[in-house]
């Protein structure tokens, strides 16, 4: 019957053993890693791989519907996001409520910015459906006490498309 010192010796030898058969497989796969034959074939496959996706690129077909996407959905864009344009008026503080009034009359009106004479924004005024009839006089009460307040100023006009 082996004794405990003896089964410590053969548990050290296993150990060696198992240590010595690990750095074996490493020395392995590392030399088959770095041998030419690999390198060569890893090397083959990620040019082809390039190649292939340069064909994809450059194809016609792709091309072709890469313009068809940004076409449409700039389309879409168009519809949903109309686009603004800006006008600026200058005018004298007493004909500041009169443009005012001019300006929710004609209705295209989605925002009107009052600015002093140094560019400065005094009121932002947005425009929405909403703003009709009763709604109005508020608005215009607070042109009004500007108007009162600033000598000249300019009245930049957002329209929508």
């Amino acid at each position: 019957m082996p004794t405990t010192k003896s089964k410590s010796k053969n548990s050290e030898r296993v150990k060696q053993s198992a240590k010595e058969f690990a750095q074996a497989g490493k020395k392995l796969v590392n030399e088959v890693l770095t041998s030419e034959p690999v390198k060569k074939a890893a090397k083959s496959v990620k040019d082809t791989g390039k190649k292939v996706i340069d064909d994809i690129s450059n194809s016609p077909k792709i091309k072709k519907a890469v313009k068809t996407v940004k076409t449409k959905s700039q389309k879409v864009v168009n519809k949903v996001a109309p686009t603004k344009s800006q006008e600026t008026f200058k005018v004298k503080g007493e004909e500041l409520i009169k443009k005012v009034k001019e300006l929710i009359r004609e209705g295209n009106v989605r925002r009107i910015i009052i600015k002093n004479k140094d560019g400065k924004d005094i009121m932002v005024l947005p425009m929405t459906l909403g703003v009709v009839g009763a709604l109005v006089a508020p608005v215009l009460a607070a042109v009004g006490a500007v108007a009162a307040l600033v000598t000249e100023c300019s009245i930049t006009v957002e329209r929508g498309k």
